[in-house]
């Protein structure tokens, strides 16, 4: 007998640069375009977050606990993304965050 496998979602480190939307890579807007649950830095200029077709979501006070918020996410089968100002690697929060997702077995990608 086989088990289903359970779809598991992605988590996306997205970097916002200088927070202009004509700024963004394709592929940073692409990735905010098909998210299914946004979080986003509360400096992230609303004009990217807009680009979503779902309102965005505040990071929790802790790295730790937005990190839980990510994978929580991702486990139920969405597609996650996680807007920074800027480089996500220039972020520490969104590095600490990175490291507890790299600690899973889901996957996850970062664009600068």
């Amino acid at each position: 007998m086989t088990r289903a496998r359970k779809t598991v979602g992605r988590i996306t480190f997205v970097g916002a640069g200088p927070g202009d939307p004509g700024l963004l890579t394709a592929h940073a807007a692409d990735a905010i375009r098909a998210a299914d649950v946004l979080v986003a830095d509360p400096a992230v200029p609303s004009a990217i977050t807009a680009l979503a077709g779902v309102p965005a979501r505040q990071p929790e006070s802790a790295p730790a606990e937005t990190a839980k918020t990510l994978l929580a996410a991702a486990r139920a089968g969405q597609h996650v993304v996680r807007v920074v100002c800027c480089d996500p690697f220039a972020d520490d929060i969104a590095v600490k965050e990175a490291l507890a997702v790299a600690k899973t077995v889901i996957p996850f990608t970062v664009v600068p």
